[in-house]
């Protein structure tokens, strides 16, 4: 942002945007948090999307064990009949998984920001430009939200999230109570990284998602934590001012009166 902003064309088009002599740093994060989502359910969700978001959870799980069904079967019927492999496929399906029912749609109410709902809809679909990462900002630097570009697939982001956490214990000596939303975060990649990236990694001798898991697993002992422990991870509730005591009722003669508008977003 400091290269930014003495860049005399990026500073034109911000005052034209902004005003002359706008704060560009200000303006910049305003911007972005318009299209940006968090990385975390525990932090994008309200308690009710939470439940929702279970709901979702559990039908991805039977997918994907309706999948490795196939996947199975396949491989054990090579060079059976494809109306033979198929029907054995439906039949363990139907044995084992079952029917599937169709996860709930969100609403509004589902998400903790109106810009989340706006970003995301009634699927869930993701429709921002960037993924935000809440609290776990740098502690020089908690002014600027921490960012990745929201098109970076699973395996993309569930790297770059770990190597951001070993730079918070190596750099900040981060603790348990600082880690644990990042590991949660981790946590809730793994099985999209398992899913879509199962191929070995030459240079790692495994899959992604198994070095990963090693991680995750290793510092979750390391600093005293359970699988329970980040996956009930919850943000604190924001600070509530307290009201001044009140020594008069005051009268508003202004017959322009108003009341203060109220934030529409969750």
């Amino acid at each position: 942002m400091d290269h930014l902003s003495g860049d005399e064309a990026f500073r034109r088009v911000l005052d034209l945007y902004a005003g002359t002599g706008s704060d560009a740093h200000a303006t910049v994060v305003t911007l972005v948090q318009q299209a940006c989502v968090p990385y975390l359910d525990a932090v994008r969700y309200s308690d009710s999307g939470l439940r929702k978001r279970t709901v979702w959870q559990n039908t991805w799980t039977m997918q994907r064990r309706e999948d490795a069904i196939d996947a199975e079967v396949a491989r054990r019927m090579v060079g059976e009949p494809v109306e033979a492999i198929e029907a054995e496929q439906a039949r363990r399906k139907a044995a084992e998984v079952g029917a599937i029912p169709v996860p709930p749609k969100y609403k509004q109410e589902d998400f903790r920001d109106g810009v989340f709902w706006k970003l995301r809809g009634a699927l869930d679909v993701a429709k921002e430009r960037f993924v935000s990462f809440p609290g776990l900002e740098r502690g020089q630097d908690a002014g600027s939200p921490m960012l990745l570009w929201a098109g970076y697939d699973a395996k993309a982001r569930a790297l770059a999230l770990t190597g951001y956490l070993y730079e918070m214990l190596q750099r900040e000596g981060a603790e348990a109570i600082r880690l644990t939303p990042a590991l949660a975060g981790l946590d809730e990649m793994l099985p999209w990284v398992h899913q879509w990236h199962p191929e070995i990694d030459d240079d790692l001798g495994m899959s992604t998602g198994d070095y990963l898991q090693g991680l995750l697993d290793a510092q979750l002992a390391q600093h005293g934590l359970t699988l329970a422990n980040v996956r009930t991870w919850r943000p604190p509730a924001p600070a509530r001012r307290p009201r001044g005591r009140r020594t008069g009722t005051p009268t508003n003669t202004s017959t322009n009166a108003r009341p203060d508008s109220e934030d529409s977003r969750e």
